[in-house]
């Protein structure tokens, strides 16, 4: 059997990694299987916030209609709307 939310040493895990790049199907496959949405790496990055920092519009959507923690900050203060804002992501930042 495989651990669905095993981490590497950073602590992303294979959600993590579909958030980061955007692989919707990917992200969609891992839910359905109980993939823990809101486990941050190590610095307090979530899934939530890479998706929202990349621009990845329809995993940030996947991932507010599953119920995950959109409020949750970095280790740094940095929350998922200001990624969004700062790069510029207006069909994110809308979804917020």
């Amino acid at each position: 059997n495989v651990d669905i939310n095993a981490a590497n040493k950073s602590g992303a895990t294979p959600f993590y990694g579909s958030c980061l790049n955007g692989h919707f199907e990917v992200a969609k496959l891992l839910i359905a299987n109980n993939a823990d949405i809101n486990a941050a790496k190590n610095n307090g990055i979530t899934p939530f916030y890479i998706a929202c920092h990349n621009g990845h519009y329809d995993v940030v959507k996947l991932l507010i209609v599953n119920n995950a923690d959109i409020n949750v900050a970095t280790n740094n203060g940095v929350t998922p709307f200001h990624a969004a804002c700062e790069k510029e992501h207006f069909e994110v930042i809308k979804l917020l």
